[in-house]
């Protein structure tokens, strides 16, 4: 149950009928990683704690903003997941993993091992002016994993310290945290192996629907 103090400081996600106080709960009690440097991972890990996520596994670098922002929420340091066994013991405790403006190598790693754990993924990044987001859940025999669906992904480059560029990394990292927030809410009709893009100069945002790749190494054996 929440405490006055916790109403009064979510209150305005509260009054919201996707969120509510058991989802607010919810955020309390979930668990994430982030994956990822540069604007888009700090911004990610910014809202998530802002938003009362419980635990938030981070790099220091990618953290520092979200540093005693909440006391609800606990930062845990993300140390080097350069190993799949680094990997697996982390997502063996979150709820959704997320990849924020990760290198590719980086996303097939943690997509593998978030496959074996039934947890989502988040993947978020940004090339230019472009931002994109998409949720997989290559566990369920319905969706794609990331692996699936990399041949349809935009390309990713680090956004630029400044323009349109740096709006770009951070709405790619607040559409992570709102993506990473929906999964952690169980919400109904949350889009999952869909690709959203936002072009921030053409003002235009398009979707793409990813299909599981039947052949795909890491999920088309896997059954929820």
């Amino acid at each position: 149950m929440l405490s006055d103090v916790q109403i009064d400081r979510y209150s305005r996600q509260l009054i919201l009928a996707e969120v509510g106080g058991r989802g607010q709960e919810a955020l309390l009690s979930g668990r994430t990683a982030v994956f990822g440097s540069g604007p888009t991972a700090t911004t990610c890990a910014l809202y998530l704690a802002a938003a009362g996520v419980g635990t938030v596994h981070v790099s220091d670098a990618a953290g520092h903003d979200a540093v005693g922002l909440n006391p609800d929420v606990h930062l845990v340091e993300l140390g080097p997941v350069d190993r799949p066994e680094a990997i697996d013991a982390v997502l063996g405790r979150c709820d959704a993993a997320i990849c924020a403006q990760a290198a590719p190598a980086l996303c097939l790693a943690v997509n593998a091992v978030a496959i074996r754990h039934a947890v989502p993924l988040v993947c978020a990044a940004t090339e230019g002016e472009i931002a994109w987001v998409a949720v997989f859940a290559g566990h369920d025999r319905r969706w794609a994993c990331y692996r699936c669906a990399l041949p349809d992904l935009p390309a990713s480059s680090e956004p630029a310290a400044d323009g349109v560029a740096a709006v770009a990394g951070g709405l790619a990292g607040t559409l992570a945290a709102t993506a990473a927030t929906d999964v952690l809410l169980r919400r109904a009709g949350a889009p999952v192996s869909r690709l959203t893009v936002h072009a921030l100069c053409e003002a235009t945002v398009r979707t793409v629907d990813l299909a599981k790749r039947p052949a795909c190494v890491d999920c088309a054996r896997e059954r929820p």
